[in-house]
């Protein structure tokens, strides 16, 4: 995923953002746009991902560095509504001969604590190949299975016959899983989400300083069950833009599969050596390098930018006990 950005200058921010899928032996596919956007414009903000979340952290909005979180799901097919049952009946209104394709995608009700009023991905498509009976239309009642916290559901339907699979436009949105096709006029401009696709971005509590361009990381914490980890920011341009050395952590507690949630962000004691921009952070742990223990979860904070010019200063530390070495 590619989220955000500007054209030149953080005042022409941007809300876009644009998939490319990475095959098994790591080829990238071609990039093209996802329908969600940021929840602002935003330059300079950086993006975690603990699946099957990314977090979006900070960056400036045009007018200045903010301090949001926000959290949104990446979508999964397997999640989709899948068909059950197609019936026929002949009607003075209806479909044409023809091969028709459809798709169904569920709508999550506004307190969906992962995809609030957000649509999942689509069922796979169902193509469905009807006769000529010389005058008289079909219409099909397609049927499919429910989704958990579902408000509604929305039908693609191929706009003619025998245009194919991946033509599908909206033809309607009903709240029980079964709907009849007599005939329904699509909207060209309403198509199903593609792979890549993530959901409505939900807020979380904000970071105590405004700041962009800063760098940050997820850390694991071996010593703790169930799961915990925490994001980690550090440095950065405030809101006036004068470069932090400040660190802020938030926890993540995981419980299951899907079930993510967070805390209120820390101001650790410790602070880059020299305030600084651009920089980067990394985790390693015993995933990464046999040469950590397995108890043990250190970050880094490297190089950037400063008010005088660049620096390559390291530090380090141990996650939980963190007290940052200059290396």
């Amino acid at each position: 995923l590619a989220l955000g950005g500007d054209q030149g200058e953080t005042s022409s921010a941007i809300d876009s953002i644009e998939a490319a899928e990475i095959g098994v032996y790591g080829d990238l596919g071609p990039w093209s746009l996802v329908q969600q956007t940021l929840p602002t414009p935003l330059s300079g903000a950086t993006v975690l991902s603990l699946p099957p979340f990314i977090y979006l952290i900070g960056g400036d909005d045009g007018s200045g560095s903010t301090d949001g979180l926000y959290r949104a799901e990446v979508l999964d097919s397997d999640d989709a509504p899948a068909f059950t049952n197609v019936s026929l009946s002949r009607k003075n209104n209806g479909l044409e001969a023809g091969t028709w394709t459809y798709k169904v995608a569920a709508v999550f009700k506004g307190g969906d604590f992962n995809n609030p009023k957000g649509e999942g991905l689509p069922s796979q498509a169902m193509a469905l190949t009807l006769p000529d009976l010389g005058g008289k239309l079909l219409s099909p009642t397609l049927t499919w299975t429910a989704i958990t916290n579902a408000q509604t559901y929305r039908v693609y339907r191929s706009p003619s016959a025998d245009s194919g699979s991946d033509s599908e436009v909206l033809v309607a949105e009903v709240s029980v899983t079964s709907w009849s096709d007599t005939g329904a006029v699509g909207d060209t401009s309403q198509t199903p989400k593609g792979p890549g696709s993530i959901g409505e971005w939900r807020a979380f509590n904000s970071l105590n300083t405004a700041r962009s361009f800063h760098c940050a990381t997820l850390a694991y914490d071996p010593e703790t069950d169930p799961e915990f980890y925490y994001l980690y920011v550090a440095g950065g341009l405030d809101a006036s833009g004068e470069p932090l050395d400040s660190i802020e952590y938030i926890k993540v507690r995981k419980e299951g599969p899907k079930d993510q949630t967070t805390g209120a962000w820390k101001v650790s004691g410790n602070t880059l050596g020299t305030a600084r921009y651009g920089c980067g952070a990394y985790n390693v742990d015993a995933t990464a390098h046999s040469v950590v223990d397995a108890d043990e979860s250190w970050l880094y904070f490297a190089g950037g930018a400063t008010k005088n010019g660049t620096t390559g200063e390291t530090y380090a530390g141990l996650v939980q006990h963190l007290s940052l070495i200059h290396i």
